[in-house]
């Protein structure tokens, strides 16, 4: 008996530890859809092209590689912008010349955002579907 109740209390402590791993998944899936979608629809767009890339290796071993690319746009107001991301991706390994889509800040132009489908929408898409699987998971321990 007593050890039927200490099974019970374990199965439940580890439940709520479950289902508080998915809220958080959640959460953190929504806030990063939520600053996406601000981008998406507070930013300006515009076509840029791609200058050059950088090819760093950021991980011990050196084989992991990321890309820091240079891009040139034109703001709505005419202005010429060349900046680069400042931070590596593997998913900006662009050949020079290419047209990649980005937003800019309007009120700081030099702020943008490379928008492709993994930089903008997978992360969300993962998070949420990882933290619907860990909620669902969860019921199979509420007995």
């Amino acid at each position: 008996m007593v050890e039927a109740q200490a099974e019970e209390k374990k199965n439940k402590k580890l439940y709520f530890q479950v289902v508080f791993l998915g809220v958080i998944a959640l959460i953190g899936s929504g806030i990063f859809l939520f600053e996406n979608l601000g981008i998406a629809f507070e930013y300006d767009r515009a076509k840029a092209e791609v200058l050059g890339t950088k090819q760093i290796y950021n991980r011990a071993d050196d084989t992991a590689r990321t890309y820091i690319p240079t891009v040139r746009y034109k703001t709505k107001d005419g202005n010429t912008i060349t900046v680069n991301t400042g931070h590596g991706s593997s998913q900006y390994n662009f050949s020079q010349g290419e047209e990649v889509t980005v937003y800019y800040d309007p009120k700081n132009p030099r702020t943008f955002k490379i928008a492709t489908f993994m930089t903008m929408w997978l992360g969300p898409l993962i998070g949420f579907s990882l933290g619907l699987l860990i909620l669902l998971s969860s019921r199979s321990l509420k007995k």
